[in-house]
């Protein structure tokens, strides 16, 4: 699906508490009535990690627990 990184992100952004990749496989399934891999949605989420890792980006993506959440850098 094209542009699955921007609904990952928003998702991460939406959620007030960190989200782990079952929920976002969830919540991607049940919107679009398709069922995303495990694998999918993880190398989605750290490619957005790396993505956020760059200097240019005043937060990052953040694995917390079991979840993911963006975060100010220190």
């Amino acid at each position: 699906m094209e542009q699955l990184d921007l609904y990952i992100e928003a998702l991460i952004f939406a959620s007030e508490v960190p989200i782990n990749s079952e929920e976002i496989r969830n919540c991607l399934d049940a919107a679009f009535k398709m069922e995303f891999s495990k694998r999918e949605i993880d190398s989605i989420l750290e490619r957005l990690q790396m993505k956020y890792a760059a200097d240019h980006f005043s937060f990052e993506l953040a694995a917390i627990g079991n979840g993911y959440q963006f975060l100010t850098k220190s």
